[in-house]
């Protein structure tokens, strides 16, 4: 079942998108844009768990191509306490996506290698949560279990959407 997602500054917009009901109301509770009773609410009332941004303990898979976008995500990831592994290419990404203490992953689609179709099942298959952050308008079938944030958006953004994905 798909829910209209009206939690805009948690991905960069105003804009809205479809997306699973559970994951609409987990990311956009975690990251402060509901208050309890579903409504939408400030990140600026947020308070406690709800605001959490400590991603301390957790390793973090960043794929992405473009180096300067994979510096600002994995700079905002450390912030955050993550433990970082980046890969530029599909076959980083692979070996990455099989280590023991994955937590979850940011994966951006078209690589200059391919597309991360294959990533995006192996996290699938291990039950790691990850967010799907591209350019592209269409996303994989294999894909799908992801959320989608579209680029260009805010580290904040997509560090909030990881904590609301494992906290």
């Amino acid at each position: 079942m798909l829910a209209r997602a009206p939690c805009g500054h948690l991905y960069g917009s105003d804009q809205v998108y479809d997306l699973p009901r559970d994951v609409v109301h987990l990311a956009c509770y975690r990251a402060g844009s509901f208050d309890t009773s579903g409504k939408a609410a400030s990140s600026k009332n947020c308070a406690g768990d709800m605001c959490k941004t400590d991603l301390s303990g957790f390793s973090i898979l960043v794929l992405e191509d473009e180096p300067l976008i994979a510096l600002e995500i994995t700079e905002a990831l450390g912030q955050a306490g993550a433990k970082v592994f980046v890969a530029h290419s599909l076959r980083e990404a692979l070996r990455i996506a099989d280590h023991p203490a994955l937590s979850a992953a940011i994966v951006d689609l078209g690589l200059s290698d391919g597309d991360a179709d294959s990533v995006c099942e192996r996290l699938v298959a291990r039950a790691i949560p990850f967010v799907i952050y591209t350019g592209h308008e269409r996303v994989p079938e294999t894909c799908r279990q992801g959320i989608q944030i579209p680029k260009p958006a805010r580290s904040s953004d997509l560090i909030a959407t990881v904590v609301g994905l494992l906290h």
